[in-house]
């Protein structure tokens, strides 16, 4: 939606995202003896939806024959957490069981820890983001 009023433009733009399919997988506890398996179709389950609004405002000022623009633009204004990736395991984006299961304890000596190995940035989508520009045409 793109309104202009008052030499301003303002642009709202509103995503809905459904949620990707993804094939769940087995947990390791699940698992037992060389024969054992437990099927699930392929893309069975999907990610959770998410939506998020992004924010344009523009403004031009004439200076001669050139006109400066000035801008700025808010993704996901109402800094919502949308998930990008899941742990195929759970169906979660912060909690794998079979990372779980291999968890000893806390160990000062230990290389990466338990919360080090499911802390996943890349499976949430951006949080807000604010640009703010300048731009010249002629």
């Amino acid at each position: 939606m793109t309104m202009t009023t008052l030499g301003w433009t303002i642009t709202l733009t509103g995503k809905y995202l459904s949620g990707r399919p993804y094939t769940p997988s087995i947990n390791k506890s699940e698992t037992m003896g060389s024969s054992t398996y437990v099927g699930w179709a392929t893309n069975s389950d999907r990610i959770p939806s998410s939506s998020s609004v992004d924010l344009r405002l523009l403004k031009s000022f004439p200076i001669n024959e050139f006109r400066l623009n000035t801008y700025v633009v808010v993704y996901n204004v109402f800094n919502q957490r949308g998930v990008r990736s899941v742990f195929t395991a759970s169906g979660l984006p912060d909690f794998d069981p079979n990372t779980y299961a291999d968890y000893h304890g806390y160990d000062a000596n230990r290389l990466g820890s338990y919360n080090e190995q499911i802390r996943r940035p890349n499976h949430y989508r951006s949080p807000r983001e604010i640009q703010l520009g300048l731009s010249i045409s002629f």
